[in-house]
């Protein structure tokens, strides 16, 4: 819906180079927008992947003024040493969703702030619903680049300001929208890898040359407690993992991480079983709006990739508890569990 004012509304927009982002640039225009864009120098010169000159030529093919806020000592402290410190201790951190929550919109409403600007909006692939006073996040109409599982822990504050171009849309057709609003020269190819900071999407060379050196350790056979192998010092696993175990009489999978004394413990296939979960404990919930009414019927997903699932949240004294549709494999702890009802996001918890 178009601003009837005379004065366009400004609004910020989170900038990467990427094709999303920068067709949102020509959807905000059309909304009667005043786009002020912004990139967010997050990673050393020598690692950074979407390049600072690629975006102002961009933002200049597209006439939009453009900030260039320098943040990598603060996504460092914030974002990475958290996420190898989760290696380190035996956790399977997201990485994206800690990002979120105390870097990305942190910094770009820091900034909006800083120049009198309400409204902040980003590329991702997310509606927002209003209910009375309070906004929640609403998977995207794309459901295979719905991102409201990696947003689930912004507060309110935030969601009340935030605005979603890309909502309503499907990544094919914005493929094809900005090829009309960029030059070939200018249109960016491929997609974003999977963590930002990880050059080359090697997380386990990502993960040797930045944690401190440790020992390998033994493989363990969860149910007869006889070590099947030795794993390297550079080898990390997450719960649930099968393949890169190179062990025989297989398949097995990782049961359980013993990071403090090297060890490594797994089942066989017969015994998977063991691994399969039909509830999730978690202590506390990160709500997004309202706290509801429990036991309430709702859909869950343990995992990005996976589908919205049928499930029920209930409180069991001090402890919430998410009934599975069906036995199934949980998430690897450091992985969240993301609740959504009414076709609203109502918050999730990183399993412990």
């Amino acid at each position: 819906m178009k601003k009837n004012n005379s004065a366009k509304e400004k609004i910020l927009l989170a900038m990467s180079g990427g094709i999303d982002s920068s067709y949102c640039v020509s959807l905000l225009q059309k909304q009667g927008y005043e786009v002020l864009g912004v990139y967010l120098n997050n990673l050393p010169a020598n690692q950074e992947k979407n390049n600072w000159s690629n975006v102002k030529k961009i933002a200049d093919y597209l006439k939009v003024k453009i900030l260039k806020v320098k943040a990598n000592q603060r996504f460092n402290k914030n974002v990475i040493k958290p996420f190898l410190k989760d290696y380190q201790n035996g956790l399977t951190p997201n990485p994206c969703i800690l990002c979120n929550r105390v870097f990305k919109f942190k910094e770009l409403f820091d900034l909006a702030d800083k120049l009198g600007i309400e409204k902040v909006a980003t590329g991702h692939y997310v509606k927002l619903k209003k209910d009375g006073q309070l906004v929640y996040l609403s998977p995207a109409k794309d459901s295979k680049k719905d991102q409201s599982y990696f947003l689930y822990q912004l507060p309110q504050a935030f969601l009340k300001r935030l605005v979603f171009p890309l909502g309503n849309l499907e990544k094919p057709q914005v493929k094809l929208a900005a090829a009309k609003v960029l030059t070939v020269e200018l249109l960016p190819s491929g997609e974003s890898q999977e963590i930002c900071f990880v050059p080359e999407d090697n997380l386990s060379k990502f993960l040797q040359q930045n944690l401190s050196k440790r020992l390998g350790g033994q493989i363990i056979d969860q149910k007869t407690g006889k070590a099947l192998g030795q794993y390297p010092a550079e080898q990390y696993f997450t719960i649930g993992q099968r393949k890169g175990l190179g062990l025989a009489g297989g398949p097995w999978f990782v049961s359980k991480i013993d990071e403090k004394n090297s060890k490594v413990y797994v089942l066989n296939d017969k015994d998977k079983k063991d691994l399969l979960k039909s509830e999730i404990h978690f202590k506390k919930i990160i709500w997004s709006g309202k706290i509801p009414k429990l036991p309430l019927k709702i859909k869950y997903k343990l995992r990005s990739a996976q589908n919205w699932t049928n499930g029920v949240l209930s409180k069991k004294g001090q402890v919430f508890v998410l009934r599975l549709a069906k036995d199934q494999l949980a998430p690897s702890p450091g992985q969240s569990a993301v609740f959504l009802s009414g076709g609203k996001v109502i918050g999730g918890q990183v399993v412990g």
